[in-house]
Formats: structure tokens, sequence, C-alpha cells
């Protein structure tokens, strides 16, 4: 039987999703997203963002739909997901960063559907979407350091939140970008279960100031029912997993740690 705090747990990483088809949905629709508009036939943009919004309808309905919809309409956005980050890759000057930025988004639907079919296994989860999250923020870490070199968007959106010439934003995202990778690297050498609640929760907070910095930033520069602030708002929701993730990490770590202390012992 799976208990009501499973329940929620999952509904968080449900809720992600949703996020995340809806946020991409929509930015292909409105053709917000200008990379891959330049190198992918502008009717596919449209059929990927129609694809995505319907995913996201279908997740957020799921109680009332069959499994049998539901699991194959995650595949098919997934793959969609999956597309785009290659050609963003490929096109990108610094594939490598932009590749692994993206593991979160990729990997959390794939999370999903197993916890579809094992809803009483999300401890077992924990280790998998642990290593998307800290991929993903490597690829922060990198682009905040500027390796290969800081974007040109990132550094222009930094500024304009922060107050700052770009030429001290860099040095403000390199004192984060530093931090990032150090953090990182402590989640797997420490076994103190309150320090990595400590690292866990600085991903949770990084997660959520990058994430919603799109929309108030926006919310800033732009008129209230601009285009450009919508367009802010669905790179804002298309990255909602990348604090509720570490979030629902935060709140099964202690039950894992002390999983695998019982199973240690046992042995």
């Amino acid at each position: 039987m799976v208990k009501d705090r499973d329940k929620t747990l999952i509904k968080l990483i449900q809720l992600a999703c949703v996020c995340l088809f809806l946020g991409r949905g929509v930015t292909f629709l409105m053709e917000f997203d200008q990379t891959f508009i330049d190198h992918t036939p502008l009717i596919a943009v449209k059929i990927c963002g129609i694809i995505l919004i319907a995913a996201a309808i279908i997740l957020l309905v799921y109680k009332h739909v069959k499994r049998t919809f539901v699991v194959p309409a995650i595949i098919i956005a997934s793959a969609v997901l999956s597309l785009h980050s290659i050609i963003a890759a490929w096109y990108s000057s610094f594939p490598f960063a932009q590749m692994i930025e993206h593991s979160l988004q990729l990997g959390t639907p794939i999370v999903l559907i197993r916890l579809i079919y094992t809803p009483d296994r999300i401890d077992s989860s924990y280790k998998v979407l642990l290593c998307l999250s800290v991929l993903t923020f490597v690829g922060h870490g990198l682009f905040a350091l500027g390796i290969p070199e800081i974007p040109h968007s990132f550094l222009k959106l930094t500024s304009s939140i922060i107050g700052l010439n770009p030429e001290y934003s860099s040095y403000f995202l390199a004192v984060f970008g530093i931090l990032d990778l150090i953090m990182l690297a402590l989640l797997f050498k420490i076994p103190n279960i309150p320090i990595k609640r400590i690292l866990i929760g600085y991903m949770i907070i990084w997660g959520g100031i990058t994430t919603l910095s799109r929309v108030t930033s926006g919310m800033i520069s732009y008129n209230l029912f601009s285009e450009d602030l919508l367009k802010m708002f669905t790179h804002t929701l298309y990255r909602i997993v990348h604090f509720i993730i570490p979030m629902v990490l935060f709140l099964i770590l202690k039950r894992v740690h002390l999983k695998e202390f019982q199973h240690k012992v046992s042995n």
C-alpha cells in the first residue's frame, strides 16, 4: 500500500512534469525558442508544442485517465524534449554544459513513468533524482563560470536582476558557479545527514532563485500584458523542476539513509 507521504511526493514530481511540458509547449507554440525555430521546420515546432501541451493536460487529469494513455503521452513528450535538447546543444557554443543542464528536464518524466507503475518504490528513485539534480547544477555552474563562455543572454538577465554592470555580474556568477561545483562534490563525499540537508537546501534555494528570476525580471522590464512577459513566464514554468526535485530529495533523504544503514547492519 502506498503511504500518503509517498503519494504527496509523487504528486510533486507529477506537478514538475506538468509545468515542464506546459512551459516548453507554450514556448514552442508561441515561437519563443529561437534556436529550435532556426533549425527545425516551423510546422514541426508547432506540432511539438501541441504534443507537449496535450501531455501536460493528460498528466494533470491523470486520476481520470487510464495509465495506458498517460505513459505513452509522457514517452512521446520526453522524445520531443530530447529532440529539442539535442538541437539546442548541437548549435550551442557550449554543448556540454547545455546538454547536462537539461538533465532534470529529460530525466524526471522517465522517473515518473517508473513511479506510475511502482508508486511504493519512490525511495529507490532517490539516487537517480540526485544524479539528475547534480548534473543540472553542474551545468548551471559551468555557465556561471563562463566555461567556455558566459552566454550573453544569461549575463544580461543577471545584470538586470542584481543591478550590476556586466563585468561585476560575471564576478557574481563566478562565485556562485564555484559554490555550485563545491556543494555538489560534497553531496557525494559527506555521509552526514544534516550537512546533506543543508547542501540540498542550497539546491532548492538557488534553483528557486534562478527559476523565479525569469518572471520577476520580466515583471520589472516589461509591460504586465506583453508577449515578452509571457515568454519569461514560460521560461520560469519549465524550470520549476529545478527546485521541486531537490525539494523531493530533501523530504526523503533521512528515510533513504536510514534504510541504507539498516541494510548494512543486517548484512
